[in-house]
């Protein structure tokens, strides 16, 4: 059984966030920004990302839902920059992750296979951050995030043993957002108060966190399955095959039970972020929130049926691509909102620059944003934005194996599939922002043109080689999630683990 999160947060903070949150989106931009903290004298600032799985841009307040899934998270908004629209460039966890710690494109970084693993010469954001003098730490507790993909590397301390549960408490039965924030607050509170003034240490932390209870199955603890929907009492529950089935072919009563299934969604959100705001109060309480840039973002999207699926990693549309992305703290001048389209491989080089770190030799396919962020510059002209998903598709009578990519540009869109040159459509986002028209035919120039950008970008090849993982409990457990060959779901790809200890200093393992 999931076991609930703390207790809401007092109804006048509530009511205050609430506020926030509901202003208009055009307010915020209009509005008059103050100058930006400035960043603290001498030490570089901590830096937290965290990544919610399979987190909906739209299912947050911020970004316009009308339910009050994710007062924290609204709250960081609030006092911070919130990226309108950001796109990532693949619509499942490990190629995505991937290019979040990489600044690349998952063409480039090679890692497109549910059984691939980081390729050790592979330049991670943790490596970055470490040879510049941080503390570097990650929490994970999604099964893609385990250090036998390669994710560890660069790491002082990598902890994934919610990712590698096994088969008595599987990730589609147990929150885990309560554990990894007790997880967090733990390590916080051993190495953040080592950058106060009170200490002898002053190295700052980065510390990644991925959170993973807002992925399929859609089971939140009480009183979080409830809060959104107490009345339903139909036959959808939440458990992702199941309800796949349930939905296909449009039954009788699918539109009430895919509603129901939403509200589960989102009270997994409302749970999640609950915890999110445990780790966000201790910093607070450790005297380190003023020092410390928070990144909050996801690695795709969740469909519900928009388009006919639901899940992930088998379409490039918007409810699986477009994610959240809100950074505060020194140097943020806030609140505002970008509007720019931009890309979740921009994250690392826009970490990096606030930090004060230098890009790696290596050169990135991602953009700083930081200027942007610090409020020095007027936004960007927008570039390309590619997606691409690699799939293995079985049907009773079929076998079906192939990419399909995309790319957005000035309010177009573009999704081909490249095994099938005929599967081709393009959207006016502009006008029809849910991606239910194809206008190719209408515009034939506009449609070559982006086509020209896709050629071009898949001719650049890997830039590295990704390795295969054989590990037999892990591919156990990714079928289980129905990531190889369940029907209808593609595969995917990434290499190994790194030195990084499992075990904080002195202290037995997690």
């Amino acid at each position: 059984m999931r076991h609930a999160g703390r207790a809401v947060p007092p109804l006048a903070r509530r009511v205050l966030i609430a506020l926030i949150a509901i202003a208009p989106p055009a307010l915020c931009c209009r509005s008059q920004s103050p100058s930006p903290p400035p960043l603290p004298a001498g030490p570089r600032p901590n830096v937290l990302l965290i990544s919610i799985d399979s987190l909906r841009a739209d299912r947050l307040r911020c970004y316009g839902h009308s339910r009050d899934t994710s007062p924290h998270i609204d709250a960081l908004a609030a006092a911070g920059v919130r990226f309108e629209r950001t796109m990532a460039v693949a619509p499942w966890t490990l190629p995505s992750h991937v290019s979040l710690l990489t600044g690349l494109h998952p063409r480039e970084h090679d890692v497109n296979k549910s059984t691939s693993t980081l390729s050790p010469e592979l330049p991670l954001l943790p490596t970055a951050f470490k040879q510049a003098g941080y503390r570097t730490g990650g929490i994970v507790s999604g099964p893609f995030m385990g250090r036998v993909f390669g994710f560890a590397r660069g790491f002082d301390y990598y902890d994934d043993e919610i990712a590698r549960m096994d088969e008595k408490r599987s990730h589609l039965e147990f929150a885990t957002s309560q554990r990894l924030a007790d997880k967090a607050i733990e390590w916080l509170r051993r190495y953040a108060t080592a950058s106060r003034p009170d200490r002898t240490e002053t190295r700052p932390f980065f510390l990644f966190l991925h959170l993973w209870d807002v992925h399929y199955d859609y089971k939140p603890p009480p009183p979080y399955d409830r809060m959104f929907d107490p009345d339903y009492r139909g036959r959808a529950n939440g458990v992702f095959r199941p309800w796949r089935s349930i939905f296909e072919g449009a039954p009788p009563g699918a539109d009430r039970d895919v509603e129901h299934v939403r509200a589960l969604y989102d009270g997994e959100v409302r749970y999640t972020d609950e915890h999110l705001g445990r780790v966000l109060d201790a910093l607070n309480e450790m005297g380190v929130a003023d020092s410390t840039i928070v990144c909050v973002t996801a690695d795709h999207g969740d469909e519900f049926y928009e388009h006919g699926q639901g899940g992930h990693q088998r379409t490039l549309f918007d409810e699986v691509l477009r994610v959240p992305w809100i950074i505060r703290g020194p140097g943020v001048g806030g609140p505002r909102v970008a509007t720019t389209p931009v890309s979740n491989i921009d994250i690392m080089p826009t970490l990096m620059e606030l930090a004060g770190i230098p890009p790696p030799s290596e050169q990135l396919s991602g953009r700083s944003w930081a200027a942007t962020v610090r409020g020095e510059t007027a936004e960007a002209t927008a570039r390309p934005c590619f997606g691409e998903t690699h799939y293995h598709w079985t049907a009773p009578a079929t076998h079906t194996e192939g990419r399909l990519v995309s790319v957005e540009l000035d309010g177009w869109k573009l999704i081909r599939r490249l095994d099938e040159p005929r599967f081709e459509r393009l959207y006016d986002l502009r006008v029809d922002p849910g991606e239910q028209r194809d206008v190719a035919a209408a515009n034939h120039d506009r449609a070559a043109s982006l086509r020209k950008l896709l050629d071009e970008h898949d001719a650049k090849g890997p830039r590295y080689r990704a390795g295969d993982m054989s590990d037999p409990k892990t591919r156990s457990r990714l079928e289980e999630l129905g990531y190889l060959q369940g029907e209808g779901v593609p595969m995917t790809t990434s290499p190994s683990s790194g030195p990084a200890t499992s075990q904080m200093d002195g202290d037995p393992g997690s």
